[in-house]
């Protein structure tokens, strides 16, 4: 696990060092947001890979229970594999419902699905939580900052 993780937090200095070099290339104005970015994303990814140098490699064989210590236990392998290719599918999710529908629609359908499904949370919440994100991000960015949000392949097509 702590070779896949050193791996990736390299992807992420490279990823994020092309980003300033990229950055760097523009005017002034226009190079401001992809720095602010990207430099605060450079430090943290510097950082994490320091950590994860520095750390040990835990067991991953079985399930350690550290309840005595007070600690949470860790998880096994097998757990922790399950619940990245849970998130992964999430984000797709996610992904998918954007090219479909659009920015506007996806966003609190998304919220509305995993705070339901995956966070069992009560239907007040989650109702609430999924008005708030649409009127959020239709006054934020579409009355405010005049951004005309994706509209979604479904919405462009049959809408």
């Amino acid at each position: 696990m702590k070779k896949e993780r050193v791996i990736f937090a390299i992807i992420l200095l490279i990823f994020f060092c092309v980003a300033i070099f990229c950055a760097m290339q523009y005017d002034r104005v226009a190079s401001r947001i992809p720095l602010i970015v990207a430099v605060p994303g450079l430090l943290l990814t510097i950082y994490t890979l320091i950590v994860e140098i520095r750390k040990k490699d835990p067991v991953e064989d079985k399930t350690i229970n550290k309840a005595e210590e007070g600690q949470e236990p860790e998880l096994c392998a097998s757990e922790l594999k399950r619940r990245e290719w849970t998130i992964i599918l999430w984000i797709l999710l996610l992904a998918v419902l954007i090219y479909l529908i659009g920015f506007l629609f996806a966003i609190p359908l998304y919220f509305f699905l995993m705070l339901r499904l995956w966070g069992k949370e009560p239907w007040r919440l989650v109702i609430i939580q999924s008005i708030l994100s649409a009127a959020v991000i239709y006054l934020f960015f579409v009355s405010l900052l005049h951004v005309n949000l994706y509209e979604g392949y479904l919405i462009r097509t049959f809408g």
